[in-house]
């Protein structure tokens, strides 16, 4: 478990009034006990002594070590009376760079822009409370999760799903209908028929799998990212006997790998709805082609 810092309580007086215990993966665990060796290793090298259980105890898991370094450590009533205090955490603009440099060394992009993914601290936060919400989860679990002392803000992120906010008025399985209009695009014989109906349209390839899946039915500029947003436009022309089973597995893979890294299946849930589109376009290309 984590012990996490209240910020939420209303009247509390003083840094770490009280604590959260927040239940973490063993994976996870296991990066932060290494990560908290290492300063324990990096904090005694700067300040030439070693570090106390006691000391240690006090340190935060994200640290400014150019604060740390500075303190007199030769003084153990000043550092005990330090150690305790806010001054030492990292600022929150400095995680944020470290968030994003470590987006940009892995090379992680959205999938709607296909550019590096716009990340800062309190994006993490923001999408616990929505997917809690997109789960049908209640104020009170949300409040919950996001240790806010009422429900007063958790009522902003039921608000922003707009799925919540629908009337389920057919007899199709809930968990269905958000998917039943994942694909919304027409499917083509091959290049020769898209390029009659929109000239010189544009061939979309999947670059991981070197193959061309279809036509976009626009001309205007767009950002996101092909082919995998492409299944989810209403632009789209499939190619009736393009092998689109190749996007699908790849997909699918990815979600897979993304399960077997420990990562939770919200996350590994994130391209659900491609999926679905992407089978829908395969059931719809076997319908052309067969009648």
């Amino acid at each position: 478990i984590l012990n996490i810092p209240r910020a939420k309580v209303r009247g509390a007086s003083g840094f770490r009034f009280a604590f959260n215990e927040v239940g973490i993966r063993e994976s996870i665990a296991k990066i932060l006990f290494e990560h908290i060796q290492i300063l324990k290793q990096k904090l005694a090298k700067q300040i030439k002594r070693e570090v106390s259980e006691q000391e240690l105890s006090e340190l935060p898991i994200f640290y400014d070590i150019k604060v740390l370094a500075n303190l007199d450590w030769s003084n153990e009533k000043e550092i005990s009376q330090i150690l305790p205090t806010e001054i030492i955490h990292l600022p929150t603009i400095k995680l944020t760079q470290i968030l994003r440099d470590a987006v940009q060394k892995l090379g992680v992009r959205s999938r709607e822009t296909g550019k590096p993914i716009h990340i800062t601290a309190y994006r993490f936060r923001y999408t616990l409370g929505t997917n809690a919400a997109r789960q049908k989860a209640g104020v009170n679990v949300i409040a919950k999760l996001l240790d806010h002392h009422d429900t007063q803000n958790a009522h902003c992120y039921v608000q922003s799903v707009p799925e919540i906010a629908q009337q389920i008025s057919s007899i199709m399985d809930e968990s269905l209908r958000k998917y039943a209009d994942a694909f919304q695009g027409k499917v083509v014989k091959d290049e020769i028929e898209a390029q009659s109906q929109v000239k010189e349209a544009n061939r979309i390839s999947c670059v991981e799998q070197d193959c061309d899946v279809g036509s976009c039915g626009t001309h205007q500029y767009c950002n996101d990212h092909a082919p995998i947003a492409c299944y989810l436009c209403s632009k789209f022309m499939p190619w009736a006997n393009a092998p689109h089973h190749l996007v699908l597995e790849q997909l699918i893979k990815e979600r897979d790998d993304l399960i077997t890294m420990g990562c939770s299946l919200e996350v590994a849930a994130v391209n659900d709805r491609t999926i679905i589109a992407v089978q829908q376009v395969i059931d719809a290309c076997k319908e052309f082609n067969h009648g």
